[in-house]
């Protein structure tokens, strides 16, 4: 089996054609057919099912289709950095990172590589931490920006960042003129807003397990997805949320931000990579990330004493 019976077969499959997927490979008919025909015969299993109006794919088909585009990505990126490193140290790389990473890390990093490694071009996807440790085990991305615990098999962290939890609150509501950590035990009585189990796990499992710990259980009323969500639920007045503290360096309006105790558990962002994946450019985007998440862990600390010192001057 070679990469152009898996090109031929993939053009076929998304045109739904040999016909036209003839026209588009500029292959003869004929000959594009009679390769299928081989690739079926390897395989062993049909992979396309014939009509007058075309093909479609059998369920075989559409399984091998999966691997066959991964795996055709997967070259092409090896050319990508390939090319890169070969004019001067530059490639493509890959990386995933979860929404709560897209405003406070993914600007900051795209400057600096801009301005510090014009070579190397980032390929950015939005995905949770449990889609990214699948697609690193595919080697289908370079890194992934997600939140700890990311357990998988030859994962390595190549930089984290500690992010406390902190609570916020609607800008009228009592708490938010407090001084001091708030404990979580004043929370019993507050209707909460938190994250969904599915989309957020780290954070939802975290947050309860911090009132559980405390001796009572959240009066959950309403769930959101993202720490963007969760904020303008806030922000509308519809309760409080344990988030983490670099929520306060996105300065919603009608949030202000109160800390915890310190014994209550950290979160933490955390850049990811299979360990055996040591490319140069990869180790260049290691590198600023780490540097990055030594400014946040200093701006996320003075954002969220000056948010907490504003509501009482």
């Amino acid at each position: 089996m070679e990469l152009r019976h898996l090109r031929y077969f993939q053009a076929v499959a998304q045109l739904e054609s040999v016909t036209q997927a003839s026209r588009k490979l500029f292959v003869a008919q004929p000959a594009l057919s009679l390769q299928l025909r081989q690739l079926e015969e390897e395989v062993g299993a049909q992979l396309l099912t014939r009509h007058a109006r075309g093909v479609t794919l059998t369920p075989a088909g559409r399984n091998f289709l999966a691997h066959a585009s991964a795996i055709l990505e997967q070259v092409e990126r090896a050319k990508q950095q390939a090319r890169g490193v070969d004019e001067g140290g530059g490639g493509v790389v890959s990386l995933a990172f979860v929404p709560s990473a897209s405003h406070v890390v993914i600007p900051r990093l795209v400057r600096e590589l801009r301005r510090t490694q014009a070579g190397i071009e980032i390929e950015l996807r939005e995905m949770i931490t449990a889609q990214q440790l699948e697609a690193l085990e595919a080697d289908s991305i370079d890194f992934g920006l997600a939140r700890l615990p990311a357990r998988g098999r030859g994962l390595h962290v190549d930089a984290e960042l500690v992010d406390p939890f902190c609570l916020a609150v609607p800008a009228d509501h009592a708490l938010a003129a407090g001084t001091g950590p708030v404990t979580a035990r004043v929370l019993a009585d507050e209707p909460m807003v938190g994250f969904t189990r599915y989309r957020a796990p780290a954070f939802h499992d975290q947050a309860l397990n911090a009132c559980i710990s405390a001796g009572f259980s959240p009066r959950l009323r309403y769930e959101a997805s993202t720490v963007y969500s969760v904020l303008d639920l806030v922000s509308a007045g519809l309760g409080v949320a344990i988030v983490p503290s670099t929520c306060a360096l996105l300065r919603p309006e009608g949030v202000v931000f109160r800390t915890l105790p310190a014994k209550m558990k950290p979160g933490s962002l955390a850049l990811v990579r299979r360990a055996s994946a040591t490319a140069p450019a990869m180790a260049a985007v290691a590198g600023i990330v780490a540097r990055i998440f030594q400014q946040l862990q200093r701006d996320s600390r003075k954002a969220l004493g000056a948010a907490t010192r504003s509501t009482h001057p």
